[in-house]
């Protein structure tokens, strides 16, 4: 009995161990909120840390949805990209994924020293991340900093928050850009089965 409740027990830590490590690293979400209509846009840069190294071969069979919320929880707006709106480059060490006006990428490298992740080896699961979404118009008016980024594939859900922020509006508020970076952490959720 006690060696099938280690059995459980080293499993459950396996997993959280795997699921703690997996993890999206935004370096930056930039959003234009304009008053004109489907003329709003936002941006993503960071990294993707996904050691099992199964995330393109996911993408390809299940497609990937890229969420925008803002400071009140509320989504500004949502990408969904079919498995066809995505290509699977370089033996899976590439993919991009586009609709119109949506563009997500995400590209193999090593991470960099500031994030003080340790090498995965030849299943490198760490990719370089960005994303450009234009012709959208924002559900929620206005824009509350800070920004929270949500991409979703499979049962797979990755989420960061930037919270420092900084507001600029042009042309007699017509136009609000936001743009933030990582600043104060925020508590967030190891990735999780993704609700339907």
């Amino acid at each position: 009995m006690r060696r099938v409740l280690s059995f459980f027990a080293l499993s459950a830590l396996l997993a959280l161990t795997a699921a703690q490590e997996a993890e999206l690293s935004l370096t930056r979400i930039d959003a234009v909120d304009s008053s004109r209509i489907n003329k709003d846009q936002w941006r993503i840069k960071g990294y993707l840390n996904e050691p099992s190294g199964n995330i393109t071969q996911t993408i390809g069979q299940s497609g990937l949805v890229a969420e925008l919320l803002d400071g009140a929880d509320d989504t500004l707006d949502t990408a969904s990209f079919a498995p066809n709106d995505c290509r699977i480059l370089a033996r899976g060490k590439r993919v991009v994924c586009k609709t119109l006006g949506s563009r997500l990428t995400l590209r193999q490298s090593k991470p960099p020293k500031s994030l003080h992740v340790a090498s995965h080896g030849r299943a490198n699961g760490f990719y370089r991340v960005s994303g450009n979404f234009r012709r959208v118009n924002f559900q929620e008016d206005p824009v509350v900093s800070p920004l929270t980024v949500e991409l979703m594939t499979g049962e797979l859900m990755f989420s960061d928050t930037n919270t420092d922020c900084s507001i600029k509006s042009k042309r007699m508020n017509t136009k609000t850009t936001i743009k933030c970076k990582p600043g104060t952490p925020v508590p967030t959720t190891a990735p999780t089965a993704a609700s339907t």
